[in-house]
């Protein structure tokens, strides 16, 4: 799943943006998700996240006291992927996400400057600045997102040889790595749900795919060789 955040601060245009995105991905016949951060309650009638939902396959609200799936406690994104079907997840907010890349909406400098992290794929402005690429028009934004953006599991396990998810994501994005070094995704045991894949860290893949062999292996027929395991619950 091609994934950004689009982060501003307030009043910076991120719904209308995230609008003008889901409409555009849903005419070239993709499937978009949102994720919409907020510091305050969740509203739902007459709110953006049900304007949101208008135009996306899928919405998700999240702040620090409510989920808007029905949980009254407070969520992780990564945690809740599984139950999204798209193609493309925009996440609306999140400055301090550190697992995937960024699209900054604002028109000076100092204000890209404090917000840029290092994983800045993109600015959203009218003005052009110096060391970013800037972007004005909404097909040129979708098919930045499409070819570079990406998720990691946010983890910070370290299985990559960095500290945290936010030093591989920087790298990434510099074009100086691949989302293949991610240990958690790129694993010998691969479980997907419902055609997300769960990301193990090295510990806990060692740990399920020996106890699956172990168990296999008193079963008549079993050879060591590739494995497929179906389960529906």
């Amino acid at each position: 799943m091609q994934a950004a955040a689009l982060i501003g601060y307030k009043d910076s245009g991120k719904t209308t943006l995230v609008l003008e995105l889901c409409k555009h991905f849903k005419e070239t016949g993709l499937k978009v998700a949102v994720a919409k951060f907020s510091h305050h309650r969740l509203a739902l009638e007459g709110s953006d996240t049900e304007v949101l939902s208008q135009y996306a396959d899928s919405v998700l609200g999240l702040s620090e006291s409510r989920t808007q799936l029905l949980w009254n406690s407070q969520k992780y994104l990564p945690d809740l992927t599984g139950l999204l079907e798209a193609d493309v997840l925009l996440v609306e907010g999140g400055k301090r996400l550190n697992y995937l890349p960024k699209i900054i909406l604002a028109d000076t400098l100092p204000e890209i400057q404090e917000l840029d992290a290092g994983m800045t794929l993109g600015v959203w402005s009218g003005h052009s600045f110096p060391g970013y690429t800037t972007l004005h028009e909404v097909a040129d934004l979708a098919r930045l997102i499409s070819e570079k953006g990406f998720m990691l599991p946010g983890l910070d396990c370290q299985a990559c040889g960095r500290e945290d998810c936010g030093e591989l994501a920087r790298e990434i994005v510099r074009g100086e790595a691949s989302t293949r070094e991610c240990q958690a995704l790129d694993s010998s045991l691969q479980i997907t749900v419902n055609g997300t894949q769960l990301p193990l860290n090295p510990f806990v893949n060692g740990i399920l795919a020996n106890g699956i062999k172990g168990m296999l292996s008193s079963l008549k027929g079993y050879q060591p060789g590739h494995i497929n395991i179906s389960l529906e619950v």
